[in-house]
């Protein structure tokens, strides 16, 4: 037997006393000593997580006395086992001390692994193993009798008082440890979870065990370096980097930021807020200004530095608005590291840089998907997929939601199943865990109903109404086939050879969008055609769109083709848009990128009901109820100014909103079906079976297929996943996913040729046979 004040949590010399100690207290700290029920259960999982450590087994390992793991040498369900009995000893009564045992007996039993069988099923696969007469149960008593139980019983003693914790300390012996879980009763835990807040709370207490654990174990210490971010950060970059034009819309985005900062400021201690504000009025600088300046109010005021986690839609615009948010802060001479500002979604490159000269690069998936810095930007996916899912990895950054700021910009793209499940959660969540959301767009939809968030720009309407860069033509009261269209924009570009045009499509298929493209490059042979969709890879897809960019803010005209990416965030200005039909909270995203500076007389944004023959080209892109909505609140209108954008919207939104059928995802989870979450919740939904391959073009591309192949021949699949950490971004820059009735579970090689991947359009189809 091991001496519990000698036993190791990791070699060489990180032992289990300062380990549990350290995860406890930081959790302490986390949740104040006057904490709650959920508190204390986070504090005292941290405290006990990893005493199973101390069996004789798991130490012969971390001495070296041996290298093999045996199911005598695993910890989590021991540590469990002891977390649910000392449990049973606190303070608490009826439904509150059976919450309490549930929460520190789950997040222990799984800060290895996924949330898994339903709350009170645990107990009863745990109850069946220790009833039963073999090795399991046999295993289960020769771990809890080869700890020093005393030496841990009186550690505990020791340090009970000193976390405030509301627990006796109770004798410990092997036989009273399983007698606890034997005498539970299953169905009195049934429903412990039942209101929404206790699940809330679980999933702080669980989160907050598995990001100090994390963190600990990889560093050897929970101390985080806090840094100060200049809450005139804003003004200065704009001053130093941006030459103001004077016109309305300049005026516009003054009045929006200085509007947006004093109410935020006004109103620090609400939790819950709106941004609507035209598309082009500055929001993202206005917002960041803003939240900078109530970062360092409250930090003055109760000394509360709050963590601002930015989250937009798609990946495609995460590198812009990063970029936007790194120039800001080297504006006031900061020196920018992942400290200070943290790029996060599933494309990205876990590259973390720290002021530490002794981190581990090693460490840098961990600590990018803990969400370590002082401002995240990150994606909705990334946001939500940290509270909707049982996946360890995601909840782990759950904790970081208390004392943050959340902006969700282009919150319209959140699917409305998903509203009032969200909605929910955020209202429990900024109340609980002094969490403030900020929820911005055009198009604001009714996320947040009135009554529980406030508008940072109460006069918005006046902002719309002094707008008048674009018009919206309805051209969809008749079918047009494709053959139509393209004669009739044909002819149109062709009389006016200095506008720019942009045609989006829903379709990014051969039939339809290469068919116009080629055509369109037939006919307007005089400028340059762009192709833009999500055939090309997303290393071409950004050269692609700089390129436009480049060419648009030298005044040359160009002709575009492309598919719904471009809607949200991406800062292209055309003249005309001809845009297919659509959701109405599209079309307004779509009518953004014309004139949107509002340099150019009015802009003109066609809209048409196409049709290729069989039927219209929204069909099997769009929901149905969505463009039934759309064309109800359009019907009769034939020009609609951009001043009337806003009201559309909320005629629609209350249409979608009353009409649709919302999914209570939050109830699978407050019910503990956590196998169920992930084919619940989806952002996107499944197009069906996908194939993804990897593009070869250039002499580069070779080389990085060749490495990701090398990563076979590394036995170790840690070793092997770092090696591809630090390939990551470069591979998935050269990946494609197309529909296929047969895909592989691999990855495919592609040589780029006509027939496979054209550099103007991307993936052309599938080879005739492929060499693995």
């Amino acid at each position: 037997m091991y001496s519990f004040s000698k036993c190791l949590a990791h070699p060489p010399d990180d032992y289990l006393i300062g380990h549990l100690l350290s995860v406890a207290q930081a959790n302490r700290c986390l949740w104040g000593s006057v904490s709650g029920l959920f508190g204390h259960a986070s504090v005292l999982a941290g405290l006990l997580h990893d005493v199973g450590k101390a069996n004789r087994w798991f130490q012969d390992r971390m001495y070296g006395n041996t290298d093999r793991k045996t199911p005598y040498s695993n910890h989590s369900l021991p540590s469990a086992m002891i977390g649910w009995y000392v449990a049973s000893h606190a303070s608490l009564a009826g439904k509150d001390l059976n919450r309490f045992k549930l929460s520190v007996f789950t997040a222990i039993l799984r800060h290895h692994s996924d949330l898994q069988q339903p709350w009170e099923q645990e107990i009863v696969i745990l109850k069946q193993r220790i009833n039963s007469a073999d090795e399991r149960h046999e295993i289960l008593l020769a771990q809890l009798n080869s700890m020093d139980l005393p030496g841990i019983e009186e550690w505990l003693k020791t340090i009970f008082t000193n976390l405030c914790l509301p627990v006796a300390t109770p004798e410990l012996k092997p036989e009273l440890i399983m007698q606890s879980i034997v005498e539970a009763r299953p169905l009195r835990l049934t429903n412990s979870f039942k209101d929404l807040e206790c699940f809330i709370g679980f999933l702080g207490a669980y989160s907050g065990l598995l990001h100090f654990d994390k963190i600990h174990s990889a560093r050897g210490s929970v101390e985080r370096t806090r840094f100060d971010l200049p809450d005139n950060a804003v003004p200065t970059y704009i001053e130093k980097t941006i030459s103001k034009q004077p016109g309305q819309l300049t005026e516009i985005r003054e009045n929006v930021s200085m509007e947006l900062e004093r109410e935020l400021v006004a109103h620090a201690d609400e939790h819950f807020y709106t941004v609507t504000a035209p598309t082009g009025s500055g929001k993202t600088l206005a917002a960041l200004n803003a939240v900078l300046k109530l970062r360092k109010h409250l930090l003055v005021r109760e000394g509360i530095e709050l963590t601002i986690i930015y989250c937009l839609p798609f990946t495609s615009i995460i590198e812009q608005n990063h970029a936007v948010y790194r120039n800001v802060l080297e504006a006031s001479g900061l020196t920018v590291n992942s400290e200070i500002l943290l790029k996060h979604h599933h494309l990205s490159y876990p590259i973390y840089s720290s002021s530490d000269p002794e981190f581990d690069p090693d460490d840098s998936e961990l600590f990018t998907e803990s969400w370590q810095s002082e401002i995240i930007v990150t994606t909705f996916h990334q946001l939500l997929n940290s509270i909707i899912t049982n996946r360890n990895r995601h909840l782990k950054r759950f904790v970081v939601l208390k004392n943050s700021i959340v902006i969700m910009d282009e919150v319209q793209s959140v699917p409305r199943k998903y509203w009032d499940a969200v909605r929910r959660l955020f209202e429990i969540i900024g109340k609980t865990f002094n969490t403030r959301f900020i929820l911005m767009t055009a198009t604001q939809p009714l996320l947040f109903r009135e009554d529980m968030a406030r508008e940072l720009l109460p006069d918005h309407e006046r902002y719309f109404r002094q707008l008048s860069r674009i018009k919206l033509i309805n051209k969809t009261t008749n079918e047009t086939t494709l053959d139509d269209f393209f004669e009739k924009v044909a002819s149109e570009a062709e009389q006016s050879h200095h506008q720019s045009r942009m045609c989006i499509l829903n379709r990014k298929g051969s039939a339809t969008f290469d068919k116009l493209y080629k055509l369109f490059r037939k006919r307007l042979g005089d400028r340059p055609i762009y192709a833009l969709s999500t055939r090309l890879t997303p290393k071409d897809r950004r050269a692609r769109i700089e390129e436009i960019r480049t060419r648009l803010e030298g005044k040359q005209p160009c002709f575009i083709i492309t598919t719904q990416l471009v809607e949200a965030g991406v800062d292209i200005s055309v003249d005309v848009i001809d845009r297919d039909m659509a959701p109405l909270d599209s079309i307004i995203q779509s009518a953004g990128r014309c004139n949107r500076h509002g340099e150019n007389t009015a802009g003109v944004v066609n809209l048409w009901l196409l049709t290729d023959g069989r039927q219209k080209m929204w069909q099997r892109v769009y929901d149905p109820f969505l463009i039934d909505a759309t064309q109800n609140v359009l019907q009769g209108l034939d020009i609609i100014e951009e001043r009337d954008f806003l009201g559309l919207g909320k005629r629609y939104f209350n249409i979608v909103y009353n009409y649709s059928e919302p999914k209570d995802v939050d109830m699978v989870l407050q019910e503990g079906r956590f196998l169920e979450i992930e084919g619940q919740f989806k952002l996107i939904d499944d197009e069906g079976p996908m194939q993804s391959y990897f593009i070869i073009q250039t002499d580069e591309d070779r080389t990085v297929w060749e490495q990701y192949s090398r990563l076979c021949e590394i036995d170790d699949h840690i070793e092997r996943k770092k090696q591809f950490n630090r390939l990551k971004s470069d591979f998935m820059d050269r990946i494609i996913q197309t529909r296929t009735n047969e895909p592989s579970t691999v990855v495919l090689p592609l040589e780029a040729t006509l027939n496979t991947y054209d550099p103007e359009l991307g993936f052309m189809g599938e080879p005739a046979s492929v060499i693995l």
